[in-house]
């Protein structure tokens, strides 16, 4: 298992990529701290990655808020004592919205993105941070 004893968080962890990345990390050893905006989707999540023999909670997120993306590194803390693997996922996706996503995060969000949130809680030892765009 390649990512044995490493704690991965994963941003919009309920569906698509993110979905897929939090099952394959768990299914690689990896601790996962799934998230996202609904619990009544993330929580039978972690049920099956744990059912599945892996190591997982859930923990509700919206990426746009500062003070959520602290409680998702507390909570990788907390739980694991560590965060290795920060996989952004979340994110804005619409063909209705004119405005490049850069923009209306700068706008709505003048805070730092989950990555450099979680920066710090990955400063010692090998860490990776993934940001996914499609």
């Amino acid at each position: 298992m390649m990512l044995e004893g490493k704690v991965g968080v994963v941003t919009g962890a309920t569906a698509g990529l993110g979905r897929s990345a939090a099952f394959a990390m768990a299914r690689e050893g990896a601790a996962v701290v799934v998230t996202g905006r609904d619990p009544a989707e993330g929580n039978p999540m972690v049920a099956k990655i744990c059912e599945l023999g892996g190591r997982a909670v859930f923990e509700t997120v919206d990426v746009i808020d500062e003070a959520a993306n602290a409680r998702m590194v507390a909570r990788a803390l907390d739980v694991y004592g560590r965060l290795d693997i920060a996989y952004n996922n979340a994110g804005i996706e619409s063909p209705a919205c004119p405005t490049p996503a850069t923009e209306v995060l700068r706008e709505a969000y003048p805070g730092p993105f989950p990555a450099l949130a979680m920066a710090p809680s990955m400063a010692t030892g090998a860490h990776v941070s993934l940001d996914v765009t499609s």
